[in-house]
C-alpha cells in the first residue's frame, strides 16, 4: 500500500523562489470559477477542488505541483486527496492568496462582473422591457414576449433551473481566463 506523502506548505516567498526556476511547478488554484473570475496568482491554472477526483488521473504523477485557494484551507485539503492517490510532489500555499497578498504580491484582476444571478435578472427585465416596448410602438403582439419571458422566471423558479443563468454562464464574459484543462499539464 502507498503511504501517503507528508503535506509540505510553502510561503509566498517560497512559491516567487519556485517559480522563477527554469523548471516551474505547476500552479495549480482550487478555488471555483466564481472566485477566480476576480484575481488569481499569475500563472495558475483553474481546477475547483469539488472537481479533482475526476480530473486526477490525467494530472501528472511526476510534476511538482503547488496548490492555492483563498485561504490554504481547500489547498491543504486537496493536498492529502493528491497524496492519497499517489502524488508525492505536491504542496500547498500556506494562508492562500490572502497571504500572497498581505506580503504584498500581485494578483491578475479580472473586469468586475456580475454575478451570474444579477445577470440574469437585468436580462430578464431588459427582456421584458423590450417586449412591452416593442407591444406598444410596433404590434400589440409582442407582449406575447414579455409573457413569455415571466413563464419562464415561474419555470425557473418551480424547477429550481435557470436556462437563462445556463447560457449566460457560457457567455465569454463569464469565463475564467486562467482555466486550463488538466490534460494540457501533462505536456508542460
Amino acid at each position: 500500500m502507498h503511504q501517503p506523502a507528508t503535506p509540505f506548505q510553502t510561503s509566498p516567498t517560497e512559491l516567487i523562489d519556485a517559480l522563477s526556476r527554469v523548471v516551474k511547478p505547476d500552479l495549480i488554484d482550487f478555488r471555483d470559477i466564481d472566485e477566480c473570475r476576480f484575481e488569481a496568482i499569475s500563472g495558475s491554472r483553474l481546477l475547483p477542488l469539488s472537481l479533482l477526483e475526476k480530473e486526477a488521473p490525467l494530472l501528472d504523477k511526476d510534476r511538482e505541483m503547488i496548490l492555492v485557494c483563498q485561504s490554504g484551507r481547500r489547498s491543504e485539503e486537496g493536498q492529502e486527496k493528491l497524496a492519497l492517490l499517489g502524488f508525492n510532489k505536491v504542496g500547498y500555499l500556506g494562508g492562500g492568496i490572502n497571504a500572497w497578498k498581505s506580503e504584498g504580491h500581485l494578483v491578475e484582476k479580472a473586469r468586475m462582473v456580475w454575478p451570474l444571478e444579477r445577470q440574469v435578472r437585468f436580462t430578464a427585465g431588459l427582456l421584458v422591457v423590450i417586449g412591452a416596448m416593442l407591444s406598444f410602438f410596433a404590434n400589440a403582439h409582442f407582449i406575447w414576449f414579455s409573457a413569455f419571458i415571466g413563464a419562464g422566471l415561474m419555470f425557473a423558479a418551480f424547477t429550481n433551473t435557470c436556462g437563462m443563468g445556463v447560457l449566460l454562464a457560457k457567455m465569454p464574459w463569464n469565463r475564467c481566463p486562467s482555466i486550463v484543462s488538466p490534460a494540457s499539464m501533462r505536456t508542460q
